[in-house]
């Protein structure tokens, strides 16, 4: 990868790290939002901010699209009860970064929660040759996931 094309990956991320942070301003921060209790792997209950808000379910009326970026998506399964997260761009560990924090963002939690919560993160084979679509390469700051 080129001196230039690293420079601009580098502005873009800190674009997208200034961005988050008037978004959080000026949604009041997680202590105004209404909560929503999601369960860890464990069982044990997590506070949320409440994606459901002003947001209407997918047809199926229990799962959610709660982004559509055209580089990543990211959707709720009701149903499972499991965030999925799909990387659909390259470069894919940068995009995985950009929708890893836009999920902490829409939920409110940090890095160690999020870790404790059913995310599948993947992509089509067409973006990456590692997806086979039952590949889960997890979050990047969580034990386990595999290095894009």
């Amino acid at each position: 990868m080129s001196k230039d094309k690293i420079i601009i990956l580098i502005l873009a991320f800190g674009i997208l790290a200034a961005l988050v942070a008037v978004v959080v301003v000026l949604r009041g921060g997680k202590d105004n939002a209404p909560q929503k209790t999601m369960y860890e792997t464990s069982g044990q209950p997590v506070s949320v901010r409440d994606f459901t808000v002003n947001r209407e379910p997918i047809p199926d009326k229990v799962s959610y699209l709660l982004a559509d970026t055209g580089e990543y998506g990211i959707f709720y399964n009701g149903k499972t009860e499991e965030f999925q997260v799909s990387l659909q761009a390259q470069p894919v560990a940068t995009v995985r970064k950009a929708a890893e924090q836009a999920l902490l963002l829409e939920l409110g939690i940090t890095q160690e929660q999020a870790c404790k919560l059913k995310i599948y993160v993947s992509g089509p084979i067409s973006v990456d040759e590692r997806f086979d679509g039952q590949l889960n390469v997890g979050l990047s700051f969580c034990k386990g996931s595999i290095t894009l």
